[in-house]
């Protein structure tokens, strides 16, 4: 019996592990059909970063402009750090 739950706890965890791979893969496509077009460095730099040991995977982007594209800057920064006057 011991044999049997080990099994369908290791193809649970195999389920998991793929389909979190699958979902940043499908976001990350998602993010490179969005990112502006002008020189396609932005698009070119998505990729995923896999953590295998917590089922997790990011979606990244190398440019270092990347946040600034996604949150915008200045009175209209999404997160509130850019300047708040004109």
């Amino acid at each position: 019996m011991d044999k049997y739950i080990q099994r369908l706890i290791e193809a649970a965890e195999k389920g998991i592990k793929n389909a979190t791979i699958k979902t940043a893969e499908l976001l990350e496509k998602e993010n490179e059909r969005l990112a502006p077009k002008d020189t396609g460095d932005l698009k070119n730099s998505i990729y995923v970063k896999e953590d295998s040991k917590d089922y997790m995977a990011d979606v990244r982007a190398k440019t270092p402009y990347a946040s600034y594209v996604i949150h915008g800057t200045g009175v209209y920064n999404t997160q509130g750090a850019g300047s708040k006057g004109l």
